[in-house]
């Protein structure tokens, strides 16, 4: 499968060794003609003092603050060279001051955008983007996530972004494995997350040369 589209995962290949994105996981949520935009989902960070103060004010325009796409071309990588940047890089989670009791965030990317939640409530989305999977950034939803715990959710700061044919030839490069998004891969734990998908796409790869129709437990059946 090698469908760069909304809905689907790009589970980094050991091609990729540059820290910001090397054993990454990413969740792509929005494809348009000129820009294809995604966040990676296991990247967990502890949270800055304050990030979160805004949402549990009363301010009216933080109310209407709603997940937003880059302004312009200027704010997507020209090329991978400049997506992989070391200077990209995320700071440890050790460096970063964290808040008491405040959710934990991720590390969505390197490009600026405002605090956005994937999740797994209809009732409290946007978008959505896979089967399942919900995307949200305004501020009654992300209240209603953040004060239910029970709910499964992830909490993104930044994003990446690729112009369309940009993203391809990484793919047929072979810098990225393209998976379907499902609820259990995308909120799996960070630690077990890119090896299970890994072995999913390295499975998946074979079983297509063997003409097997492809299982997503394929990689368990060793």
């Amino acid at each position: 499968m090698k469908d760069p589209s909304a809905g689907n995962l790009l589970v980094a290949s050991t091609l990729i060794d540059t820290p910001t994105v090397a054993r990454s996981v990413c969740l792509l949520v929005h494809r348009q003609d000129d820009a294809v935009i995604g966040v990676m989902l296991n990247r967990p960070m502890q949270t800055p003092p304050g990030l979160l103060d805004g949402l549990f004010d009363s301010d009216e325009k933080s109310s209407q603050a709603r997940f937003r796409l880059p302004d312009s071309d200027t704010e997507l990588p020209a090329d991978s060279e400049e997506c992989n940047d070391q200077s990209l890089i995320v700071p440890s989670a050790s460096a970063l001051p964290s808040t008491e009791n405040a959710p934990p965030i991720h590390f969505g990317g390197p490009l600026s955008g405002p605090l956005v939640a994937i999740h797994a409530e209809a009732d409290h989305a946007e978008t959505e983007t896979g089967r399942g999977i919900f995307v949200t950034a305004q501020k009654d939803n992300l209240q209603q996530l953040i004060r239910d715990a029970d709910r499964p959710y992830r909490l993104m700061i930044g994003h990446l972004g690729w112009h369309p044919d940009q993203l391809q030839r990484e793919i047929d490069e072979g810098w990225w494995h393209v998976l379907p998004a499902s609820a259990d891969s995308v909120f799996s734990d960070n630690a077990e997350m890119w090896p299970r998908l890994v072995r999913r796409a390295t499975a998946g790869s074979m079983a297509k040369w063997m003409q097997i129709p492809d299982d997503e437990r394929a990689h368990e059946l060793n």
